[in-house]
């Protein structure tokens, strides 16, 4: 009887590797680290930070500065009073660029007209104090309020409820130019003030959105040049 017996083959003994290879070993790995350095993307400009840092408080300067044109044109009357006409000439001029100042569709303090129409001044108010609770409802204690709000009151206004919110302004500056009914001061006011609101929840929440991408899009970039910049190192060693 024979008894076949497997084998067994004898173990490889490892054999290090020599200086030629290591050296084509370290030549592939710096190629390679070129390589991926040189499709890396530079550095960003440095403007790009600060300049996103400045849009992200863009919306809470615009709401700021609109509620205070409409506070000092309402004030305009009273520091009249106290500080005469020809001091404060520069700044009734500066509202003349952007509002008629016709005396028929503007309030009166003391016989002192105020700096802007009803409507105007309505509008600034109205669209400084939305964007300003829009801005600050984050924080307490509107994030409590916010909080309790439904889910969809804290989204962007559609654009057909945005257009209804700013049709009524339209019509009554179309209808009493073309003489068919004169319009009020509280027609001004309330459709003013709506224009404002319809504006503000529309466009808000759709330029925020815009600067939560931007800012993700430069952290993004800046972790991609940071990931060069290293590439870069390790590529000169």
């Amino acid at each position: 009887m024979h008894t076949s017996t497997n084998a067994t083959p004898a173990p490889a003994h490892h054999q290090p590797p020599t200086d030629e290879q290591r050296l084509a070993e370290a030549i592939v790995q710096r190629a390679y680290a070129q390589e991926r350095a040189r499709q890396a993307p530079r550095h960003l400009p440095r403007w790009i930070v600060p300049t996103v840092a400045v849009l992200s408080q863009s919306l809470i300067i615009v709401a700021a500065l609109n509620l205070l044109m409409g506070i000092v044109s309402m004030l305009y009357p009273l520091l009249v009073q106290a500080f005469g006409a020809s001091a404060l000439q520069p700044i009734w001029s500066a509202y003349s660029t952007i509002c008629p100042q016709r005396p028929s569709h503007t309030w009166f303090i003391g016989d002192i007209p105020m700096a802007m129409e009803q409507r105007m001044v309505s509008m600034y108010v109205a669209f400084g104090l939305a964007g300003l609770l829009y801005c600050l409802r984050e924080r307490a204690p509107l994030q409590r309020v916010a909080g309790r709000l439904p889910r969809w009151s804290r989204r962007p206004l559609p654009l057909a409820l945005a257009v209804l919110g700013v049709a009524p302004a339209l019509i009554d500056v179309a209808i009493s130019t073309a003489g068919i009914l004169p319009s009020t001061a509280f027609s001004r006011l309330w459709t003013g003030s709506l224009a404002s609101l319809a504006l503000v929840a529309w466009g808000y929440p759709h330029y925020d959105a815009f600067l939560c991408l931007t800012r993700r899009k430069v952290q993004r970039l800046q972790a991609r040049a940071a990931a060069h910049q290293r590439l870069s190192t390790d590529a000169a060693l």
